[in-house]
């Protein structure tokens, strides 16, 4: 099962009522340990799971809002941000560290990450993946599996700009067509 290897970020309020930054940036592995970055200064509304799905279950806060971030840039992207480092060479080159108890990851160079293309089935599966990952139940991850399933904004408003259009480490990676 994948895991996040980094601690939450601390995440501020944008100037765009519902939406906050993440400050800092988060490193999730995958099953078969592909190293995926969530950069700092990503713009997310925070909820992991839909809003029509929030009144069943509770306060979106309540649940890691780290897969939110990741399902977001995924997303508004249509792409996702892969480490071509192993964790061992992240520590070794000061990438990866503690930091108050806390595991934090450094601004990791451009050239060790790769912009990939991913479909919308990988991007919910994986969504799902690491929201087990978290502790949400099976039951409570396939419902929001089910209530991503039908987000229309991936075929109508997102994918049409790049990460790469970004500086990622200095710009806000802000709202794409107005979502």
């Amino acid at each position: 099962m994948g895991r996040f290897i980094t601690a939450h970020s601390r995440i501020e309020q944008t100037d765009k009522p519902g939406y906050w930054r993440t400050l800092d940036n988060e490193l999730y592995m995958t099953d078969n340990c592909e190293l995926l970055l969530a950069p700092r200064f990503l713009w997310s509304d925070g909820y992991t799971f839909p809003g029509l799905v929030m009144a069943i279950l509770g306060d979106h806060h309540y649940f890691d809002a780290r897969c939110a971030h990741q399902h977001d840039l995924f997303c508004r992207f249509h792409q996702r941000v892969r480490v071509e480092l192993s964790l061992a060479q992240l520590k070794m080159n000061g990438y990866l560290h503690t930091f108050e108890g806390k595991v934090v990851c450094e601004d990791i160079p451009l050239e060790y990450l790769n912009i990939e293309k991913v479909s919308k089935t990988w991007t919910d599966n994986t969504f799902y993946d690491m929201m087990i990952s978290c502790g949400i139940s099976k039951i409570k991850a396939m419902l929001i599996r089910f209530g991503v399933f039908f987000n229309l904004n991936w075929y109508l408003k997102t994918g049409k700009k790049s990460i790469l259009e970004y500086n990622i480490y200095k710009e806000d990676i802000g709202l794409v067509n107005g979502l």
